[in-house]
């Protein structure tokens, strides 16, 4: 009864062993669970905040405000009145989908936008939101675990409009997983020589 016992017990052990040596990390999950394209289509979303960063805190707050511009949300637009009533707590919502950490207080918007604020509700009512990204399209370069929580994504940057000079250049973008969502942490791009 003893060796059997000692036996079983040996069996769970590297059974457990076993189990735990194919544990992946989070960064290993993401990367595994997400096709090259899926990662791209993620990825490039960095370079919507128009500036490099090696901390997100360094993302000035008219850069991160026009990031969230670009992930309008369809209740925003008022058919009767033909504008759109932004709440910051959308902005903030938007913001935190992407970003740990960054700067962008209440009273910026109280500031850039003074008589089209409302402090009550607090809530932006612009007439126009739009903006283009012009020609710009990514391709996968490759895609990295740097530690168990963290990931190394590198895009080519092109320019595919035929009339326009071709212009290309390396994208380096990195992210902290954080329950399996991507949060950027640096953007940095690399011009081609």
């Amino acid at each position: 009864m003893k060796r059997f016992c000692i036996i079983s017990l040996i069996l769970l052990l590297l059974t457990l062993t076993s189990c735990q040596t194919n544990e992946q990390t989070a960064a290993e999950t993401y990367l595994t669970n997400h096709s090259e394209q899926e990662i791209v289509d993620y990825f490039s979303e960095a370079s919507l905040f128009y500036c490099n960063f090696n901390d997100t805190i360094e993302i000035p707050e008219k850069n991160l405000y026009t990031f969230a511009m670009f992930h309008e949300k369809d209740n925003w637009f008022n058919e009767a009145e033909q504008t759109f009533h932004i709440p910051i707590s959308d902005i903030y919502e938007i913001l935190n989908n992407y970003l740990d950490d960054y700067n962008l207080p209440v009273e910026w918007f109280e500031k850039i936008f003074e008589y089209n604020y409302d402090t009550v509700n607090q809530l932006i009512t612009v007439s126009a939101i739009g903006m283009g990204t012009g020609c710009t399209t990514y391709d996968f370069v490759s895609a990295e675990s740097t530690d168990d929580n963290n990931i190394k994504v590198t895009l080519l940057q092109y320019c595919d409009d035929p009339e326009i000079q071709e212009y290309k250049s390396k994208i380096c973008i990195t992210a902290h997983i954080v329950d399996g969502q991507p949060k950027f942490t640096s953007y940095q791009t690399i011009l081609d020589e």
